[in-house]
Parts: C-alpha cells; sequence; structure tokens
C-alpha cells in the first residue's frame, strides 16, 4: 500500500478520533439523547469537510465512512459515556 495512503488514512482517523471525544464531552451537557444527537452531527458535518479538504482529496464516501464516521460514533459514544459517569451533573440538567 502507498505510504501516502496510509498516512491519510492515519491523519483521517486521528481527527475523527479527537472531534468524537470533543463531542462527546459537549453531549454532555444535554439530558437527552435527541437533544445530544444534533450537535454531534453538526460537529461531524464541520470535521468532514475539513479532513475532506485536507487528507481526503479524491476520496469517496466509503473511504471517509470507514476512516472518520465509524471512529467518530463510537469515540463520540464511548467518551459521553465515560464522561457522563466520571462528571458530577447538577440536578437542574437531569
Amino acid at each position: 500500500m502507498d505510504p501516502l495512503e496510509l498516512r491519510a488514512q492515519r491523519m483521517a482517523v486521528v481527527i475523527h478520533t479527537i472531534a468524537g471525544i470533543v463531542a462527546g464531552y459537549v453531549s454532555l451537557f444535554f439530558s437527552r439523547f435527541w437533544y445530544a444527537l444534533a450537535p454531534t452531527i453538526i460537529i461531524l458535518v464541520v470535521v468532514g469537510f475539513v479532513s475532506q479538504k485536507t487528507v481526503g482529496k479524491g476520496k469517496d464516501r466509503k473511504w471517509w465512512l470507514g476512516n472518520g464516521v465509524a471512529m467518530y460514533i463510537m469515540m463520540w459514544l464511548l467518551s459521553w459515556i465515560v464522561f457522563f459517569n466520571l462528571v458530577a451533573i447538577p440536578a437542574k440538567i437531569i
């Protein structure tokens, strides 16, 4: 496999992983799943456009789904669960 292709895949995974963790923390401040889903999708679309312009030039949707969206969703849910269980939430939010 081409070293530049591997570098692009790694960069896309790292970018989406970091964005997923940030989205998990942002989702902590919403009380319900459906309320947290909207900002998460907005962050995903913005990060998708940024990564498409920087590392994914000429790539198709299948590449983006495999190297970006899958990692983003997994890290978002994982970090949201971890933050939700570790951070004390005020009673007003719940």
